[in-house]
């Protein structure tokens, strides 16, 4: 993993318990996509997970990148709906749930 703190001197109202669930969700999909298995096809067999922080005009911004493979174009306008996932073992939960909380 590799952090790139940058905001400072930004506030923002938020509920923490809510936020802290968002990006959790986000942080454990980027995990799970670097695992071992989706990165057998990367010559390099390199893992990667970065998270930064950007904050601007009372802004602020969070980035979630991975190494992993993507989301398939034809999966991207689907990854938001409730019990829709693309893993065996995943409920289906975590992105709506990101996405209500941002909202």
């Amino acid at each position: 993993m590799h952090r790139e703190p940058a905001a400072s001197a930004v506030t923002v109202f938020i509920d923490p318990h809510r936020f802290r669930r968002a990006v959790i969700n986000v942080y454990e999909n980027a995990m799970q996509a670097t695992s071992a298995a989706s990165l057998s096809a990367r010559p390099d067999g390199g893992a990667c997970v970065r998270i930064g922080t950007r904050g601007t005009a009372g802004r602020f911004e969070i980035s979630v990148s991975d190494s992993g493979p993507g989301i398939a174009p034809e999966t991207l306008a689907t990854i938001f709906e409730p019990l829709y996932s693309t893993k065996s073992f995943d409920v289906g939960l975590g992105l709506p749930t990101v996405n209500q909380i941002m909202e």
